[in-house]
């Protein structure tokens, strides 16, 4: 049986004020014994994280089968029966959200999966007339705003919409309820608003940071005055850094409609693309 943590830490600091009297086995404890201590204690918290991320997935799995499937392949999620899906300009009812306090990397990828923005709900995800919907369903922008907007408000972060920024259509300044266009979102975002945190890109640390968010499931945003995605969870990089910024996989509407894409691909380059979290 493994020795508890606490009774370990007891004892590390018994043995320490023993040895506090004599300076050559208190440098020997300070130089070798203390670093794989603490490097052991490291390890077994962090199996015992592991082990709870695993019950989670299991209890998805188990409980929840339609979002695990909806998780692992979007043509799996279940269809979003809310008929606004047909419309650029009203809000939807997905068939799944996630809320914080809830995070999981399956949840917030079922969140993703079930728009299904490379394959379904043209009228709302692709611009007219490639669309091949009436007209008076949309306009011919790209339509990266609505996604971002819709996967974010599945997940208990929404963005803002035009009227609450008073920027909607004639008439409807204060109550328009289209997802803001993404050079309005990039200001708002650029200004700290919503719970949101942007990342230091130049920056180790925050880098390191970004990649334990996404693997505990929680949103997060590339954010560029002309275009906007939704970052994924499923980040196989082992080591993020400035050099390989751009293989992050996004999922986006826009020039390109894609579930899964790089970052690079997804912007054209990375030349002002910001990085915001939200927990």
């Amino acid at each position: 049986m493994k020795m508890p943590v606490l009774l370990r830490t007891l004892l590390l600091a018994a043995l320490a004020v023993s040895l506090a009297g004599c300076d050559v086995l208190q440098s020997a404890y300070e130089q070798q014994i203390k670093p794989t201590l603490a490097q052991r204690m490291e390890d077994e918290v962090n199996e015992v994280i592991e082990s709870a991320k695993d019950e989670v997935r299991q209890r998805i799995e188990t409980l929840e089968p339609e979002r695990f499937s909806c998780a692992a392949d979007p043509a799996l999620c279940p269809e979003i029966t809310d008929p606004a899906m047909n419309s650029a300009w009203q809000q939807v009812t997905p068939a799944f959200t996630n809320q914080p306090g809830d995070r999981h990397l399956l949840y917030y990828l079922g969140v993703i999966n079930q728009f299904r923005v490379a394959s379904d709900y043209e009228c709302r995800y692709r611009p007219y007339p490639d669309n091949g919907c009436a007209a008076n369903t949309g306009s011919s922008d790209t339509r990266c705003n609505l996604f971002a907007g819709d996967v974010m408000r599945a997940m208990g972060a929404p963005l803002p919409t035009k009227g609450e920024l008073g920027l909607g259509a004639a008439g409807s300044e204060n109550s328009d309820p289209m997802t803001a266009t993404a050079v309005h979102l990039n200001a708002w975002l650029l200004a700290g608003n919503g719970g949101w945190a942007r990342i230091d890109t130049a920056n180790p640390a925050d880098l390191a940071r970004l990649l334990a968010h996404l693997r505990d499931g929680k949103p997060a945003l590339a954010s560029r005055a002309d275009h906007i995605a939704v970052i994924r969870p499923d980040q196989f990089i082992e080591t993020l850094n400035t050099d390989n910024l751009g293989d992050l996989r996004i999922a986006q509407a826009g020039a390109l409609n894609s579930n899964n894409t790089s970052l690079l691909k997804g912007f054209g380059s990375l030349d002002g693309v910001q990085i915001y979290i939200h927990e």
